[in-house]
């Protein structure tokens, strides 16, 4: 027995199930689009029925495919309005742990200079957070933390607030 395979003839049955076997675990961009927002109307529907779930709907959110070498998984974004907008991650194994849906509220920072996100826990979170930035017309800047034009990338996923 030789230690490494001869490639099968073109045509063989073993090439035939190899090409198989590559298109079945190759799902299509277009795929991972549609299964990052039925993932995120799923999620809202299930979760957030009495808000995201009355406001959203199928045409609002638009999936993205993965980008492996970025590191980043398929998502789904919908634009609220004003510079708000939702990113719904599909819960994919980070390497930590199966961590599921999570969905991230992101929207203008009051010191004019870019945005800030929050990580969303359900109906009830999103309420409270609701009625707080209503009164300030986005997140507060607070004074210790870098000017937003700085900060380069939103802190990875999962990760608590500081």
């Amino acid at each position: 027995m030789t230690d490494t395979l001869t490639p099968p003839l073109p045509g063989s049955p073993l090439a035939i199930l190899f090409d198989a076997a590559d298109e079945f675990g190759h799902v299509g961009e277009d795929d991972q689009r549609e299964a990052a927002q039925t993932a995120a109307l799923d999620h809202i529907w299930s979760c957030y029925p009495g808000t995201l779930g009355q406001a959203l709907d199928e045409e609002d959110w638009h999936g993205l495919p993965a980008v492996p070498d970025a590191g980043l998984e398929m998502c789904a974004i919908a634009c609220l309005d004003g510079g708000w907008w939702l990113h719904h991650s599909t819960g994919l194994d980070d390497g930590t742990g199966d961590r599921g849906p999570l969905l991230t509220l992101i929207g203008p920072c009051t010191c004019g200079g870019g945005y800030v996100d929050t990580v969303l826990d359900g109906e009830d979170d999103l309420l409270v957070l609701l009625a707080e930035l209503r009164g300030t017309g986005g997140f507060r800047h607070r004074p210790e933390e870098p000017d937003c034009t700085s900060i380069q990338r939103v802190r990875a996923w999962g990760a608590p607030r500081s």
